[in-house]
């Protein structure tokens, strides 16, 4: 999951604040700014990260950011106010891409 969170993406730029650390838990504040690829549309997309850690590992890491305002970055018309508003839409897309990603990019 993690080579395709961070596979390139045309003009990927992105930024951490805000990061904190103990030996059970972690936040950041990740800014992601990138083109959308399905549309060509820039997205500024805000996400809080938290971890929690055990013997030095991550054994969670949660992101939170607005649904909404990113679809109507990503996206225009219904199919940004379903995938705004609706998980399922949301994670079908994601879902979608990850396989897609693993066939071409195996192991």
């Amino acid at each position: 999951m993690w080579r395709f969170v961070t596979r390139p993406e045309p003009k990927l730029k992105v930024t951490f604040s805000e990061v904190t650390a103990d030996d059970l838990q972690g936040r950041a504040k990740v800014i992601d700014d990138y083109i959308f690829t399905e549309t060509g549309r820039p997205v500024h997309n805000v996400i809080e990260s938290k971890f929690h850690f055990r013997d030095g590992l991550i054994v969670s890491h949660h992101d939170h950011c607005d649904p909404v305002s990113w679809a109507h970055m990503a996206m225009t018309g219904p199919k940004a106010l379903l995938a705004g508003r609706v998980r399922l839409v949301r994670a079908k897309a994601t879902s979608k891409k990850l396989e897609q990603f693993l066939r071409t990019n195996p192991g």
